[in-house]
């Protein structure tokens, strides 16, 4: 569940990134003639001065924590059943699946290893 959450959280970040830049492409220069470079600057910092509180109340800390921590944690936010990777929420009822589980994986990893070395020796 951890890789899963990972790839899914850099998805939205890379299109928030690239929303937010093609934002700031397309007002920047209108917003220097009509304000000057000290206008454009305010209204940047602005911004960025009054989102400040949205980001400390809303995204959580997770230094020092692994993926799987902040997998387990979500999902219990969210009421999903880990063992069975389902959500139960009323009558919505949400099946994820994986091909793949997080022991399948460090399996494949784990052998992969073994032949690379084993090549070289």
């Amino acid at each position: 569940l951890g890789l899963s959450e990972r790839a899914t959280g850099m998805t939205l970040c890379a299109a928030v990134n690239r929303c937010t830049s093609g934002t700031v492409a397309l007002t920047a220069v209108s917003m220097y003639e009509g304000l000057g470079s000290g206008g454009l600057f305010a209204v940047y910092a602005l911004v960025g001065f009054l989102s400040l509180p949205f980001y400390y109340t809303t995204i959580p800390e997770t230094a020092g924590q692994t993926l799987e921590e902040i997998a387990s944690k979500n999902a219990a936010a969210a009421n999903i059943d880990k063992s069975t990777s389902t959500r139960q929420d009323g009558d919505v009822e949400l099946e994820t699946s994986s091909k793949y589980s997080d022991d399948s994986i460090d399996e494949d990893n784990n052998n992969k290893e073994k032949t690379v070395e084993g090549s070289f020796a």
